[in-house]
């Protein structure tokens, strides 16, 4: 999933969209859990589009809140 997100610019003076990489935080086992929130990959320098931290992108901890549980998800077969 590749987005635009607004990370602070100018010291925090000012926002701007930056594109950005979300990944989730997914546990296996017997049952399949997607936790609330994940890493998102920013790409950092104007107009960039590599979010890869080794070629100056960064990071950002991504939580999402919400006051109700979510519904479950039925897995189709094969997946």
């Amino acid at each position: 999933m590749c987005r635009c997100g607004p990370p602070a610019a100018d010291g925090g003076a000012s926002i701007e969209g930056h594109h950005i990489d979300l990944r989730p935080f997914v546990l296996y086992g017997e049952t399949i859990k997607v936790l609330p929130g994940g890493l998102t990959r920013v790409a950092l320098p104007r107009g960039s589009l590599v979010v890869n931290s080794s070629q100056g992108g960064g990071s950002k901890d991504t939580w999402v809140l919400r006051s109700t549980p979510p519904a479950k998800v039925q897995l189709g077969a094969g997946i």
